[in-house]
């Protein structure tokens, strides 16, 4: 009858105990001395096995014997420490490869929503939506090696074109051209695009300045949110894209969506740095230009002051103008702050126009 000695059921389980912890470490159910402890306790049990062989026992007595013994002891050890090592070794972090993703700009589209509310391009000019989207597209950059990335995060944030700093809407589950999720994978050489927003067509064609915002709806099966912003000179917007694991690659990209409602027109434009550069520029000559003229208005006695009053406001109207263009009401507010008047040296009198002049050389000063 066969018999299992003590030695082979402890040799038996210490390899089923193993076999046990490699699987526990793979699946990351186990790590740390823990591990280290069971699996020098797994080789404590298969050494009654391994020194119990004939080769070893059989063998003469002395150092032959010994020798046999210490070199499976060693043989035990060796395997067990090659077992730890295998499974302690960490892997190492496995490195993403940087996305390229760049912004194509914008585009005006004429778009319709599928029955599964869905943005699809229309044909129908007269009755689809007159749509502004914006195109990213991972581009290849050789030499360099650009990876794929999945679960972009875009949000759009629409901020009043009067005061730039005021945030008036969010959307954080934006609309695709085609595509039904806002979340979005982008593989190499792969474009998507953004719907930014919407016209609707008037009844008898032509263009309707009201601006549409579509977000989807956190449950997908319900309709998209819709917001309506009726008689607005525009919007400055922001559209930000998460990108990676933990937001590493992210950018951020800024536009400007201006709506004429007396021409029934707007101008969307991507702001890059350098147009946002040449935009300061073209702002900070201008001022300089106001200044000057300013200078010559207000560093003369008067002699006609009518002919004054009329120059001072043409020139105060422009200067308010190109303020609110570039900058909005904050900073045309410090224009018109005339809460502490300044005297004419002139006329020796208090005046809202030679305090205001003053105030612009202050606001000028700033953007040199």
């Amino acid at each position: 009858m066969f018999k299992l000695a003590l030695s082979d059921v402890l040799a038996f389980c210490g390899v089923i105990l193993t076999i046990i912890l490699v699987v526990l470490d793979k699946a990351g159910k186990l790590k740390g001395p823990m591990l280290l402890i069971l699996l020098a306790i797994a080789a404590l049990l298969t050494l009654p096995l391994v020194l119990g062989l004939s080769w070893v026992a059989d063998a003469q007595p002395g150092l032959l014997r010994f020798s046999r013994g210490m070199f499976m002891f060693f043989l035990v050890g060796l395997t067990y420490s090659a077992i730890a090592v295998w499974v302690s070794a960490a892997p190492g972090p496995v490195k993403q490869e940087e996305p390229n993703i760049v912004c194509l700009g914008d585009d005006d589209l004429h778009l319709e929503l599928d029955r599964h509310e869905v943005f699809r391009e229309s044909d129908d000019s007269d009755h689809a939506l007159r749509a502004v989207t914006v195109a990213f597209y991972n581009e290849p950059n050789a030499p360099r090696k650009v990876g794929s990335i999945s679960n972009v995060k875009p949000q759009i944030l629409y901020y009043h074109l009067d005061s730039p700093e005021q945030l008036d809407h969010r959307i954080h589950r934006p609309c695709r051209l085609n595509e039904e999720h806002s979340e979005v994978s982008f593989d190499l050489d792969q474009v998507h695009q953004l719907v930014i927003g919407c016209f609707e067509p008037k009844r008898d064609a032509g263009f309707n300045p009201h601006f549409l915002t579509y977000e989807n709806h956190s449950d997908r099966s319900a309709h998209l949110v819709k917001t309506s912003w009726g008689h607005w000179r525009g919007f400055g917007i922001t559209v930000k894209l998460s990108i990676g694991e933990h937001g590493e690659f992210s950018q951020e990209h800024d536009f400007e969506l201006r709506i004429d409602t007396n021409y029934h027109s707007f101008t969307f434009e991507h702001l890059t740095h350098e147009r946002k550069r040449q935009r300061k520029e073209y702002f900070t000559s201008q001022l300089r230009q106001f200044v000057d003229e300013g200078n010559q208005l207000f560093s003369k006695p008067v002699t006609d002051w009518t002919r004054f009053y009329q120059d001072a406001q043409e020139w105060r109207n422009k200067t308010s103008a190109l303020i609110i263009e570039h900058y909005g009401f904050p900073l045309h507010e410090r224009l018109y702050n005339v809460s502490e008047l300044k005297a004419n040296p002139h006329t020796g009198a208090q005046d809202d126009f030679h305090t205001q002049f003053l105030n612009l050389q202050v606001i000028a000063n700033e953007f040199d």
